[in-house]
């Protein structure tokens, strides 16, 4: 008789933990996947984005060198240089 309820007893105390572990297990895989995506996610927007501006500077930089080179040689940067 007293067997039943130490049964019982251990029953309910082993059954609910792992009843949670087994529940709750896929929810923290689906958290630990949706963290690790959205930290690549982010180490892809970062990359792509320091990508982009090494290109807007080079793209500045050849600009800035044929804005020299093309009016170097114009009438209006002579006026300026006769200016001055």
């Amino acid at each position: 008789m007293i067997f039943l309820p130490v049964k019982l007893a251990f029953l309910t105390f082993s059954s609910i933990p792992s009843f949670i572990a087994i529940h709750a297990a896929p929810v923290i895989s689906f958290i630990c996947e949706f963290l690790l995506l959205s930290l690549h996610i982010t180490r892809m927007m970062l990359s792509v984005s320091f990508l982009w501006m090494w290109e807007l500077a080079i793209n500045t930089e050849l600009l800035d060198f044929l804005e020299i080179v093309f009016t170097f040689n114009s009438e209006e940067y002579e006026q300026q240089v006769d200016l001055n």
